[in-house]
């Protein structure tokens, strides 16, 4: 046997099983059993899996449509008495029923059997249809589609065995709609509108009665204007007006004849419908834009076409559409003049209200139509307090000033003596008119504003009558009528005596009126209530600042830093910092301010920061950062800090006031120090206390005058040694190239300590010379500063030795300053007491001459005073007939005048006289010698 034998057989078991099946079912009424119904799919897909590729034989497609119309058979007996909600099930089962007769291709079927196959694929589409499963339904509607073509055979043959061409044309007709609609819902356009155009051309066919054709036009455009609806609903008002105005074409097609029965009855329904589509398709009109003038064109076809026979609830939503075209239409008094229309004819409150906001929301307008309507609406409804509500908030709409909001108040203030106290009405119109009032306030709208608080002002109760008459105080105190400012305010004390945000006002308008003794009154009130919060004392100090009471702001601010110290714990930190932070920055800013303001000395106004500056550092040591900064802009207000005493510090520095400047930079270092830790900081902190140091062992008055100067400059200098060892352990010792600047820092600070303190190192010394960023210049102000002062042992052999290193320095420079070697070699010849001394120091002189680049001069006037030094002191061993060291000498001052231009006329005579002198002294040491 073949394989093929074998699926042939295989297949006819399952057929022959499928029957079993379908017997089972059908011998039990109602819903069929699921376990069947499973079994029965189960068993037709491997049905269909064993005849893929192969030809049924006869007996097996006998035996497949034998199956299929034993199911078709149940299907119809069960459909007139299945339960609703057993229809999804009998839907699976006579999709069993199509796919074993598409096993069966349509050219073994003859014209009756494709017809039936063509009934059953159609019927289970629809099926699926009522059930919403329009892929299922769509697969379906697609295969009957080619075996439908023997119902389109029926329509021109009567005989044709199956059905006339009325059964077939009806047929035909729910394939093509049903399949439309299942297109629709799966947005197969091109394929809805293909079946559309077929339901029109099968309409039009002369198959039937005048009564058939007509009635299946009806449906078809119950249809359309039913997707029309949808399509609306979804935003999709072009396609909508497409199709509704396809419909009204089919409407135009609709007829009786004249000697039919139901001619009456057919015009009438078909001009509801008629009426019912052209609604539609003026609504879609208005939802697409630019589309008004031709939906009021509609509206007033409608109106036409009605003439007087339309019932109130038609007419009132024509009403409505009218309304929203001509709104669209920048018509508003026209639209107004329709709502007064619907208004007169009692339409539904709901509908009236909407029209009313449509309205209102797209126009300004304030015509004599609107007010009858909004009259008329108020008078039906006066005794609903939520209508009077919801018109009024509809007024208040409006973001700029219009007649609607004045009339929105008036019927505010009329409704007072009519709603009860404390009621949700009440609380809602007050809500209303102070929501409004606010944005106007927002926006400084004061005097508009104003009239509809004291609107609010009649509906409020409790707390929120103190509230409201604030705000009108606001207000008014916006206006600067400061009468009536007052006025609200007492209003607002009556109400909530006591109240600090009503003391704060009257601190306000003292502030404004420029009465600083009432203004620091209300201060001290605020001080000491318990209910006035750190905020409220600070915006105080603040509006003390913004109206140029600074001396106001500046002791209200002092009181405050005081009953916080006393209190020994800053209040919990604000967004700004904490408390303690907060009012040292105002103190700062309020007595730079003051000062300028009274043209203070600079003296006293650096002596007042400082010591803010210094307070302000003690204080942060006293209590922590979180109590003096608060943990949000921590770092902000610390850099503050910083930054501004290290400014203030500048500044005393060139005021020559070091002695302020140094706790200025010590200040500015401690404010650093809290920072966290980061090159940069310590950097900062470096940088600040070694000016602190650098300041204090300055020469100045007030240095002088203060104990233990030395003391501290060392403890800046320990503290300044302590952040860059912090900062060589931060960067695990790589160091930038620039260390040893900072090192030579320390390094001469140590010194001029030792020096105040007449104890030199000579280390300190060594090292210093041996920096690399130590220069000549640097080096002779070392020397000017251990020649200033006396040690122990004395300086002067130290000194020179700087100064030597200093001249060698600039010598091996490449931006050799001849001025500047003129002066070291002065103070060699200065420092130098011996004889011999002095000598070599000629002889340096001489020397560093000739090593000097090719261009550079030393100074003449230097040269002349070297060598008239030396000759002089020559002479005046001669003098003493030191004949010997008179020629030492005054060979080397020869030796430098060669050099000198000043002296060229007398260098012949210096010649002369230095032979006279070495002849001398060589007979003076014969003698000697003899």
């Amino acid at each position: 046997m073949t394989p093929g034998d074998l699926e042939s057989k295989n297949l006819t078991a399952l057929l022959v099983r499928c029957q079993e099946i379908v017997n089972r079912i059908c011998r039990q009424s109602g819903r069929p059993p699921s376990q069947e119904v499973t079994e029965l799919q189960k068993t037709v897909h491997e049905a269909q899996g064993a005849a893929h590729g192969n030809k049924l034989s006869e007996q097996q497609m006998l035996l497949t449509w034998q199956v299929a119309l034993d199911i078709w058979n149940y299907h119809t007996e069960q459909s007139a008495v299945c339960e609703p909600a057993y229809q999804n099930v009998t839907a699976q089962v006579l999709q069993c029923a199509c796919t074993l007769v598409e096993l069966v291709p349509n050219t073994e079927l003859a014209e009756q059997d494709l017809a039936s196959k063509a009934q059953i694929l159609y019927k289970t589409g629809s099926q699926w249809c009522q059930l919403k499963e329009y892929e299922n339904a769509e697969a379906c509607f697609s295969k009957s589609m080619p075996c439908a073509a023997s119902w389109k055979t029926s329509l021109d043959q009567a005989s044709c065995p199956g059905s006339g061409p009325e059964e077939a044309a009806e047929d035909l007709f729910g394939l093509f709609t049903l399949r439309m609609t299942a297109a629709w819902q799966l947005d197969l356009q091109t394929l809805a509108e293909e079946m559309l155009k077929q339901a029109q051309d099968l309409i039009n066919h002369d198959y039937a009665s005048s009564r058939v054709s007509f009635h299946q036009g009806f449906r078809l455009v119950t249809m359309m204007a039913e997707q029309a609806r949808m399509l609306t609903k979804a935003k999709q008002s072009n396609a909508a007006t497409n199709l509704l105005k396809s419909a009204m074409a089919q409407l135009g097609q609709l007829a009786l004849d004249e000697d039919d029965p139901s001619l009456a009855e057919g015009t009438e329904i078909t001009w509801h419908l008629r009426v019912k589509v052209l609604r539609m398709l003026a609504h879609s009109l208005l939802e697409t834009p630019g589309n008004a003038a031709a939906a009021l064109n509609m509206i007033h076809q409608i109106r036409q076409e009605t003439n007087g026979r339309q019932e109130d609830a038609a007419k009132h939503g024509v009403n409505v559409l009218a309304i929203q075209a001509l709104i669209e239409l920048d018509r508003a008094d026209d639209a107004a003049a329709e709502l007064l229309q619907l208004a007169s004819s009692r339409a539904p409150i709901a509908m009236l209200l909407d029209a009313l906001k449509s309205l209102l929301t797209d126009s300004s307008s304030f015509s004599s139509a609107l007010q009858e309507s909004l009259q008329l609406i108020l008078h039906r409804q006066q005794d609903d307090a939520n209508v009077t509500s919801l018109v009024i908030r509809m007024l208040l709409q409006k973001e700029d000033h219009t007649e609607l909001e004045d009339y929105a108040l008036q019927i505010a203030q009329t409704m007072t003596d009519d709603i009860q106290q404390d009621t949700p009405q009440q609380r809602q119109i007050f809500g209303l008119l102070w929501n409004k009032a606010t944005v106007l306030f927002q926006h400084h709208n004061f005097e508009r504003a104003c009239e509809l608080y004291a609107g609010a002002l009649t509906f409020a109760q409790g707390a929120l009558k103190a509230k409201t008459a604030r705000t009108l105080a606001m207000c008014c105190l916006g206006m600067a009528d400061f009468d009536r400012t007052k006025q609200y305010l007492q209003i607002a004390d009556t109400s909530e005596p006591g109240s600090a945000i009503t003391t704060f006002m009257r601190l306000k308008v003292n502030l404004e009126q420029g009465n600083s003794e009432a203004a620091a009154e209300q201060i001290q009130k605020l001080s000491s209530d318990e209910e006035a919060t750190t905020d409220v004392l600070l915006i105080a100090c603040h509006e003390a600042i913004d109206t140029g009471c600074l001396a106001t702001a500046k002791t209200a601010l002092e009181q405050l830093l005081e009953q916080s110290c006393s209190n020994g714990a800053s209040e919990k930190p604000n967004s700004s910092g904490g408390l303690p932070g907060i009012i040292f920055q105002n103190l700062i800013k309020i007595t730079s301010q003051l000062a300028e303001k009274d043209r203070q000395d600079e003296m006293s106004l650096l002596t007042d920061l400082t010591r803010l500056y210094k307070d302000a550092t003690q204080r942060l040591s006293a209590s922590g950062p979180d109590a003096f900064l608060g943990e949000p802009s921590r770092a902000a207000v610390l850099e503050w800090f910083a930054a501004g005493s290290w400014n203030t510090a500048l500044r005393a520095s060139q005021a020559k006031h070091t002695g302020l400047s140094a706790e200025l930079f010590a200040s500015s270092g401690a404010f650093y120090s809290r920072l966290e830790v980061s090159q940069e900081s310590l950097k900062y902190q470096e940088m600040c206390f070694l000016m602190s140091g650098a300041s204090y062992l300055s020469p100045s008055p007030e240095a002088a005058q203060q104990a233990g100067t030395i003391a501290t400059a060392r403890s800046m200098l320990a503290r300044c040694r302590e952040a860059n060892g912090r900062l060589n352990a931060l960067l695990r010792g790589n160091m930038p190239a620039d260390a040893g600047k900072m090192q030579l820092y320390l390094e001469l600070q140590e010194l001029q300590i030792g020096i105040a303190q007449k104890d030199v190192s000579l280390e300190i010394v060594d090292r210093c010379i041996k920096n690399d960023y130590c220069g000549p210049m640097l080096l002779a102000w070392i020397s000017d500063l251990l020649s200033s002062g006396s040690s122990k042992g004395g300086n002067s052999a130290l000194t020179k030795t700087v100064l030597n290193c200093a001249l060698n320095k600039w010598l091996e420079s490449e931006n050799v300053s001849p001025d500047e070697v003129a002066k070291i070699l002065r103070r060699l010849m200065e420092l130098s007491q011996k004889d011999q001394e002095k000598l070599e120091v000629l002889h340096q002189a001489s020397n560093t001459i000739k090593r000097l680049p090719r261009g550079m001069t030393y100074p003449a006037r230097e040269l002349q005073w070297l060598t008239v030094s030396g000759w002089n002191r020559g002479s005046i061993h001669c003098k003493f007939e030191r004949l010997q060291d008179a020629s030492a000498f005054m060979s080397a001052a020869l030796d430098l005048g060669r050099h000198c231009a000043t002296l060229e006329d007398q260098r012949k005579l210096m010649e002369e006289t230095l032979m006279t002198v070495q002849a001398q002294s060589a007979t003076s040491c014969n003698v000697d010698g003899s």
